[in-house]
This record gives structure tokens, sequence and C-alpha cells, in this order.
């Protein structure tokens, strides 16, 4: 992403080295920061917070960034929580209250009609006391709107050009967000001996020829085959095209979540895929076009283009591991309305 530096923003640096935040409240001893759509936590970054002594909390509905930074912390002997989930859903599902909630990027990020939402989250999180601290770059003397004004203090001194703001929480950001709540749900925490329970897999040979049988650790099974002319009989996918699909499956599921967390229909979805690979060994793909065409009488072209591309440039590990390979990878995007078609077509392209 273009604003992810790869580490926490200089402006959290400095003002963490100046400690310039005023006195923010301990809850039960400890100084719990809470991190909403924290991703890889380089922005607002969960791996400094912990090492400067924090009780650190990053919050995300996409679990690759979660795993990397798992074994980051581990890496580093650091503790913090990690919590895969919805922001909206989190003061239903995570219990502890905090002293503040630190947002950065988040916030932008969201649907502004539902910034009031948003809020109300957030002041879910908190303990009484406690405080929203946010960081934004204004990029004139206007700092809000889609509806919903945000008081900032301007602090230009010691080399930081930024707005940075305390909002109070006792019990709500304001009486009217105060008894709004969130959706409801599950929370699944990332383990922190997650290394002992990496992914694992069985490949076994289960005739005299090419056909493979490949088993996860829900003993959950994927067949796999060859062509007759190098000893297959055909009768499963070749490892490449399950590959491509697995891609694929990858960037679907990311796509849906989005769609859905904005409350948009899904009728029917589809991709389907063009790739070409190398001539010669190793035939690696250099190129894969995807289609994405989704039916739903709500959703809009836009939402569908900007779920995509935070699939393709954030979220979706398999595609993200095959365009580091060199792959260039392209999409396109088709919004139709169920009027418009009766069912979508099953073959492959």
């Amino acid at each position: 992403m273009g604003w992810d530096l790869g580490r926490e923003t200089p402006v959290l640096r400095e003002l963490l080295r100046q400690r310039s935040f005023p006195l923010l409240p301990r809850v039960d001893g400890k100084q719990t920061r809470v991190v909403p759509g924290c991703g890889f936590g380089h922005d607002i970054n969960i791996i400094l917070l912990a090492r400067e002594g924090y009780d650190a909390v990053g919050a995300d509905f996409a679990p690759g960034p979660l795993w990397w930074l798992a074994d980051q912390l581990q890496q580093q002997g650091l503790q913090a929580e990690l919590i895969y989930e919805d922001i909206f859903q989190l003061p239903a599902v995570w219990a502890r209250p905090a002293g503040a909630v630190w947002e950065y990027t988040c916030y932008c990020a969201i649907d502004p009609q539902r910034r009031g939402e948003y809020f109300a989250a957030m002041a879910g999180l908190l303990h009484p006391g406690g405080r929203l601290v946010w960081l934004f770059f204004p990029l004139d003397s206007i700092v809000g709107g889609d509806g919903l004004a945000l008081r900032c203090e301007y602090d230009r001194s010691g080399g930081i050009d930024a707005a940075a703001g305390l909002s109070p929480c006792g019990g709500g950001i304001s009486q009217g967000f105060a008894s709004s709540k969130g959706w409801w749900g599950s929370v699944a925490h990332v383990p922190k001996d997650y290394r002992e329970r990496a992914m694992k897999a069985v490949l076994e040979l289960v005739d005299t020829g090419m056909r493979l049988e490949g088993r996860n650790e829900r003993g959950q099974r994927t067949y796999f085959d060859a062509d007759p002319s190098v000893g297959g009989s055909d009768t499963a996918p070749r490892p490449m095209e399950l590959f491509l699909q697995a891609m694929m499956a990858c960037t679907a599921m990311d796509v849906l979540s989005i769609i859905r967390k904005k409350r948009r229909t899904v009728t029917t979805f589809r991709i389907s895929a063009e790739a070409e690979r190398a001539p010669e060994h190793p035939k690696v793909f250099r190129r894969i076009h995807l289609r994405y065409e989704l039916v739903s009488p709500d959703a809009t072209e836009q939402d569908l283009q900007r779920a995509v591309e935070l699939s393709q440039s954030t979220y979706c590990s398999a595609s993200i591991m095959v365009r580091r390979s060199g792959c260039e990878i392209t999409w396109e995007v088709l919004l139709r309305r169920p009027e418009e078609v009766e069912v979508m077509p099953q073959s492959a392209e």
C-alpha cells in the first residue's frame, strides 16, 4: 500500500519518544492500548507498543497480517494480543476494557455512513475515562467531512506535522452513540504458540500411477493427478490447476467478506481466470487475468472494485505470493443486477 512504510509512522515514534501524550488511564494496572484495523501493525506498530511496555492489542478481520505479526512478535520475544474480528463486533466479543484506543487509517477506510457505528464500537472497548487517541494528516485547515466533524489540535513543533486528538469516552463518545452496539459474533485469538500449531499437511500416493491424496489437519481430502503421457490417469486436477484455483478461492473469500461487511447482498458470485505459464521448466505463471463477476441488488461497482483492490493489495496471501514470484496479475470486475441475469453460467470460459 502507498502509505505502508513497513514500520511505525515517524509521528508515533516521535510522540512516544517525547512522551507527548497526556496521561492515559491504566486499567487493572495495565496500559492497554487497542489498535483497530491493525493490519501488519506497521503504522501504529504493535511491536513498538509491546517493546515500550504497553499491553498492546491488535484487531483485524484479515488473518494473514495477524499471522505475520504473531511471527514477528515471537521472533523478538514480545507479547501482544491479536484478535481476528470485524472491528464493529469487538465490543461484543472482547470484554477487557482498555485505557485507550489508538486510531490511525482505520477510520478513513470504512464506509462514511458507518462512522457512527465506528465511534459506538470504540466507546464499547474503553474503560470509563478511557480515551480515543487518533492521528490524522489533514490536507487543509478543514478537518472532518461526510457529516461528522472532528475537533483537532495542531502540533507543528519538533518536526511533527499532523493533527492529533484526544476524545474522552466516559461510557461513550457522546450520549447518542453510548447506547449503540456493533454486530455480534465470535472471536478467534491467534495463539502465542502458533509455530507448534502451524499449518500441516500430508500427501500420499493412492494408486500405481500419479494419483495423490492430500489431507489437512482436519482430515479433509484433496486429489491430484497427471496426464497419461507422464504416467497419470487424468482422474483429478493437475497441481498447478489447483494452485490457480486456490489463489482464486483466496481472493474470492476476501471479496465476499468485504462486500458482506458493507451489508451488501451477494446473489451469485464467480471468478474466472486466464493464466499463462512459462514455456520451459520451471513452468511458472507469468501472467494471470481474473474476472470478478458479482450479481447483487444493492452493491455498486465501486464496492466490488474496492473489495478486489483490498484483496489484491493487502489481504490475499496467495495472490501476493504469486505476484512476488514475478507473475503479473490483472483483473476486471463485472456487476449485474438479479433482473439482468437469471442463471450465471457455470462452465469455465
